[in-house]
């Protein structure tokens, strides 16, 4: 074992400034095609979907000791290359590192000489078990606590410090080291480490990074709850009585919109999406961008995702409530508490499943309440909502077959477009990418259609509309960017 300042960590990595060696093509591939082997192992044998994430390594944790007395040497060792090389793909795709060779040992490294050796941890759990002290579950959360813990802290983890210096506030973290969540009370912070009460169970005296802390609420010496951040649903299980009921009797009571609520937001807010480079298993990501398009400052006190029941847009969001003003200027980067007039913010890591509408309850400068909201139809992944050259072609040849072969619904082969040469010449309107259809969805077109509307607002008589997935005359369109109408 090794100690690192107050926390004892397992011996199976180390920091070293020795070079690395690094893997041939031919040796990474090897590696990474024996981790897919464990996932389509898990699939083929147990119809299990296995993703290279903490669930994963939860996995492998307990097959390790459920097959560990079950299996002879040759079995073990050939479980322990796949399973290593799984463990070890985990690691690089969430905490980060690259697959090297360190004293002719395959490992994980860092930059900073940080170095973790997969398969051997593998190894050690099947010679000890978890029960023994030695869980590759376990080394993934030290890692991840100790990388972690050379990043600042978030915005959560700094109002934790704030609220953490009245010694009358009582704050309570939540802790899974011993597979069952508890929330532990705060004894301290100091040097980026915070100090819990005893584990109830095992009565060891515990410490986690600060920046491993998501969640966490403080109430008075009363129990009177004051602050929650990021109390998610699948929390209520494991939060104390008093807290639970507190926390239940704050949830909203009108968690129902129509879009015809949200007509009051589009004289402040443009609502934009992207696609988002962000990745994880399981998850679909996009970006969000909010215009502040108003001559006041402007504030957003709460917001949230929405999902259609039939009759009106219903919230749904990971606490069951909306999401807060501090959630808002944490996520989309906002420096200041009032949004300015011209000013952007954006979300890059937004999720969801679409299709969803997102809505953003505001209030102006002067006291004017607000709702803006705009639906996302399809992921981005699966579909760009663009009329663009990857599913309809863009041509100068007004006798292209495909420009209306489509006409009773359904885009069309190709689209019509001016000339490079004519669009180089200078746009007589402002590029705009989006527009909305009355049925109130959203559309957004290849770069080379709105620069030739750009270029000449008449050049089109009807558009499509991604929604209905038919074509209409362009009056029915207007702009999502100012609000005017297309072909104007």
């Amino acid at each position: 074992m090794r100690k690192l300042g107050k926390l004892t960590l397992p011996l199976n990595f180390h920091r070293t400034m020795k070079p690395h060696q690094e893997l041939t093509p031919e040796q990474l591939e090897k590696i990474r095609g024996h981790a897919e082997a464990v996932r389509r192992m898990a699939l083929e044998n147990m119809q299990l979907h296995l993703h290279y994430d903490k669930e994963g390594v939860r996995w492998v944790a307990g097959y390790i000791d459920r097959m560990r007395n079950q299996v002879d040497q040759r079995s073990r060792q050939g479980a322990i290359l796949f399973l290593g090389a799984f463990f070890g793909e985990c690691m690089i795709r969430n905490i980060g590192g690259t697959w090297g060779l360190s004293d002719n040992k395959v490992c994980v490294y860092f930059e900073d000489g940080f170095t973790v050796f997969p398969g051997t941890k593998v190894a050690k759990q099947y010679e000890n078990g978890s029960e023994g002290g030695d869980s590759v579950l376990g080394m993934y959360e030290v890692v991840l606590a100790m990388r972690a813990a050379s990043k600042p802290p978030s915005p959560a983890q700094k109002r934790l410090l704030e609220f953490q210096k009245n010694a009358a506030n009582c704050i309570y973290v939540p802790n899974g080291a011993n597979a069952k969540i508890q929330w532990l009370a705060v004894r301290g912070i100091q040097d980026g480490w915070v100090a819990l009460q005893h584990d109830l169970v095992t009565h060891a005296k515990m410490s986690v990074p600060l920046n491993s802390i998501d969640s966490f609420y403080v109430c008075a010496p009363d129990g009177k709850l004051i602050h929650q951040e990021w109390i998610a649903k699948s929390y209520y299980p494991t939060l104390p009585e008093q807290i639970l009921t507190q926390i239940q009797g704050s949830l909203p009571a009108d968690t129902f919109l129509t879009l015809d609520q949200t007509e009051s937001g589009k004289k402040f807010i443009v609502i934009e999406y992207s696609k988002s480079n962000t990745k994880k298993a399981g998850y679909t990501y996009f970006a969000s961008s909010l215009r502040n398009i108003s001559d006041e400052k402007i504030k957003i006190v709460k917001f949230g995702g929405f999902r259609f029941n039939g009759a009106a847009w219903a919230l749904q969001s990971v606490t069951g409530s909306f999401y807060t003003a501090d959630n808002f200027r944490d996520w989309y980067q906002q420096k200041g508490v009032w949004l300015l007039p011209g000013e952007t913010v954006c979300d890059m890591a937004n999720w969801g499943s679409p299709p969803s509408l997102w809505a953003y309850y505001g209030v102006t400068e002067s006291g004017e309440s607000f709702v803006a909201g705009k639906c996302i139809e399809k992921a981005f992944e699966d579909a760009d909502n663009k009329q663009s050259s990857s599913d309809s072609s863009l041509t100068t040849d007004r006798n292209h077959p495909g420009l209306n072969d489509h006409p009773n619904g359904g885009k069309n082969s190709a689209y019509l477009i001016l000339s490079e040469e004519e669009r180089a010449k200078g746009f007589v309107r402002p590029v705009r990418r989006s527009y909305v259809h009355t049925c109130g969805r959203t559309t957004t077109m290849a770069l080379a259609l709105c620069e030739t509307i750009a270029r000449d607002p008449k050049f089109y008589g009807r558009a499509f509309c991604f929604a209905c997935d038919k074509h209409f005359p362009i009056h029915e369109f207007k702009w999502t960017e100012d609000g005017m109408q297309v072909g104007t």
